[in-house]
């Protein structure tokens, strides 16, 4: 009867370096013909992992830092490794950081130059930098909100449909230019200047004026009765000639010349009268004009016709 052949294998201690790498990575199990050359491969194997071309690195060694490994042009971080660039170094191509939950967590596309955020696309081929996230998810459990914990600097124009400011006050400054408002409607409107909108305030007086008046706010001034003056006063006993000033005073020095005929109304005993020039006055085509020669913050009225003992003129500045 024939003994099976016995097979003896002989293992030594390893106190020397690896072997010099021999190989490369394996997308299925390598055929290895003997033990030497799994020792051969698993030093390799071990070497790729600390440190590709030294051949001094001792297998006991913690990881060096790691290069690209020849033709499998990969390289591989442990937990405890940190990755430098310095100098002159980049990466070529698109860079992509996954998170736990988001595969685009960071996502560099070379092609298209943009830089993206939560996503590896933008809503548009202008914008070359892209936060994605969530409306509405501020104050929620919501992941998709941005927050930007210092000051915000904008050198260009800022677009936004909706802009929300919760904390403390919302102050929109325009010291050196112009604040206009546009809004979806100026389009269709008769607007002279629909790129602009309509200038907040045309000078400094403006402002002064309206807190002169008594308002702290311009919707304040409004809805006040879109009244800016009201002044009233009773003729005489003996009457009023026609041509002749009233004496009333009012300020129409915020109002632009061609607008006072219609932010000026005057009413005589309650009756609207018409406004017109000193040629319309005198063909009897108007009831009263304006006379600004004592200045325009002392306006009179100049009426057409006599007025009569007790007669009420009210003047009111829209």
């Amino acid at each position: 009867m024939s003994r099976p052949s016995r097979t003896q294998a002989r293992t030594h201690f390893i106190t020397g370096t690896l072997p010099v790498s021999s190989g490369s990575s394996f997308a299925t199990i390598p055929g290895l013909r003997d033990l030497q050359h799994v020792l051969d491969e698993m030093g390799s194997s071990i070497r790729r992992l600390n440190n590709f071309d030294d051949v001094s690195s001792n297998w006991w060694e913690a990881p060096a830092v790691f290069k690209p490994m020849g033709s499998e042009n990969k390289f591989v971080l442990l937990s405890n490794q940190t990755l430098h660039v310095s100098g002159a170094g980049y990466f070529g191509g698109d860079l992509r950081v996954e998170s736990d939950n988001n595969t685009h967590a960071l996502f560099v596309d070379t092609s298209n130059d943009s830089v993206y955020f939560g996503a590896n696309s933008g809503a548009g081929s202008d914008n070359n930098f892209w936060v994605s996230g969530s409306t509405g998810s501020a104050k929620t459990t919501t992941v998709g909100t941005s927050v930007f914990g210092g000051d915000l600097v904008v050198s260009g124009a800022l677009y936004s449909n909706t802009l929300a400011y919760e904390t403390n006050n919302l102050v929109i400054s325009a010291s050196t230019h112009g604040l206009y408002f546009i809004d979806g409607n100026i389009q269709s409107s008769t607007w002279t200047d629909k790129t602009k909108g309509i200038r907040l305030s045309n000078n400094a007086t403006e402002w002064s004026d309206m807190v002169g008046q008594g308002f702290t706010s311009i919707l304040g001034a409004v809805l006040s009765g879109r009244s800016y003056q009201k002044v009233s006063g009773t003729i005489g006993g003996g009457g009023l000639a026609a041509g002749t000033g009233t004496g009333l005073s009012f300020n129409v020095s915020i109002i632009s010349g061609v607008a006072r005929s219609k932010r000026v109304d005057v009413f005589l005993n309650g009756v609207l009268m018409i406004t017109g020039s000193s040629g319309e006055l005198a063909a009897s085509d108007a009831d009263y004009q304006l006379d600004v020669s004592g200045g325009e913050a002392a306006c009179d009225i100049i009426f057409g016709m006599d007025l009569d003992p007790d007669d009420i003129v009210t003047v009111k500045v829209q």
